[in-house]
């Protein structure tokens, strides 16, 4: 679905919702909507987070749409001759606000009566005697704009878990780091997830025979898994995982 036509506008809210819909129905089972059962797939807005956030990559569309919508600002700053500088420009409060956040702005003291004329535009700013006026973005090491930062720096303030990266720069095919994936969300059909979703099963773990087979006994504490685990160590000639909590 091509969504480059509208993420310069704010997108309504009904639409973001229409939209993530399709998007999640297509992602868990690449069904319509109305065949996917409630809680057969994980919160939409986990699987919108980034790959080092515990996501998958895949755009949020409010913060994706934003942090595009933040090239007006950006420009009408350092490129006043667009002719659509005096446009009344198709962004919001909340972008404001981020592009408050996310710059740094160097004025000359001798202009100082024009600040007032400038309100809530002054944060984060610098007054130097003699220096040309200029517009810095905080977020990239060359101090100019990009989308994909703006786009980043919507996410500060997330947990990371280091787990996450390790899973998607593992040297493992995309379907092993997938699995990786589902197994720190605890997404597995274990016999605790397909219980929870009422689909009948047999509870006892298959390997083992011993234990109730949840995420963590099936790749953690099972006897059976152990063994494994130690003879992956052995054969990749790494430390062996004797508590596993590496894993």
């Amino acid at each position: 679905m091509s969504v480059d036509r509208i993420i310069y506008i704010p997108i309504p809210k009904w639409a973001i919702k229409r939209i993530d819909k399709l998007r999640r129905a297509f992602l868990w089972k690449g069904d319509k909507p109305e065949n996917i059962k409630p809680g057969a797939s994980l919160e939409f807005f986990i699987i919108e987070n980034l790959s080092i956030l515990g996501g998958l990559g895949i755009h949020y569309l409010q913060k994706f749409s934003s942090a595009w919508r933040l090239t007006w600002l950006w420009l009408r700053w350092t490129d006043p001759s667009k002719p659509w500088e005096k446009l009344d420009l198709p962004y919001n409060k909340a972008d404001v606000q981020l592009s408050h956040a996310c710059t740094k702005i160097t004025l000359d003291v001798e202009v100082l009566h024009e600040l007032v004329q400038l309100g809530s535009l002054l944060h984060h700013d610098e007054l130097l005697v003699n220096t040309e006026d200029k517009i810095e973005w905080t977020q990239t090491t060359d101090g100019l704009y990009s989308a994909r930062s703006a786009y980043h720096a919507q996410f500060f303030g997330t947990e990371r878990n280091k787990s996450f990266k390790m899973i998607w720069t593992a040297e493992a095919q995309s379907k092993q780091r997938f699995l990786g994936w589902l197994i720190l969300h605890q997404k597995t059909l274990t016999a605790e997830n397909l219980l929870i979703r009422h689909w009948p099963c047999n509870w006892i773990c298959q390997l083992c025979t011993e234990a109730f087979e949840d995420t963590d006994h099936l790749f953690r504490q099972c006897k059976v898994t152990k063994q494994i685990w130690q003879e992956v160590s052995r054969q990749k000639q790494i430390p062996a995982f004797s508590t596993l909590e590496n894993i």
